[in-house]
């Protein structure tokens, strides 16, 4: 089974920024890292392209991304990452 995918093997990439709901305040322990971790951007290279089928047997398709700085790749749903312009 194939699926299309907006992503290609060699596309640059950047990880969606995760601006969710954050009970974090400047007063909370740690707060200057987890600042820099949530509005850090990653960037990276898509090496390979992964289908997965879940308990229900639905597919979803994931990227093995080598983030710059990193030589191992990771594994990340396709939802979660931009082409980098």
């Amino acid at each position: 089974m194939t699926t299309k995918s907006r992503l290609g093997i060699g596309d640059r990439v950047i990880e969606r920024s995760n601006q969710g709901v954050h009970v974090a305040t400047p007063s909370s322990p740690g707060f200057s890292d987890f600042v820099r971790c949530v509005s850090e951007i990653r960037h990276g290279k898509v090496t390979e392209l992964v289908i997965d089928r879940n308990s229900r047997g639905y597919t979803t398709t994931y990227a093995m991304v080598v983030w710059d700085g990193l030589q191992s790749p990771r594994k990340h749903a396709v939802n979660r990452l931009l082409k980098a312009d």
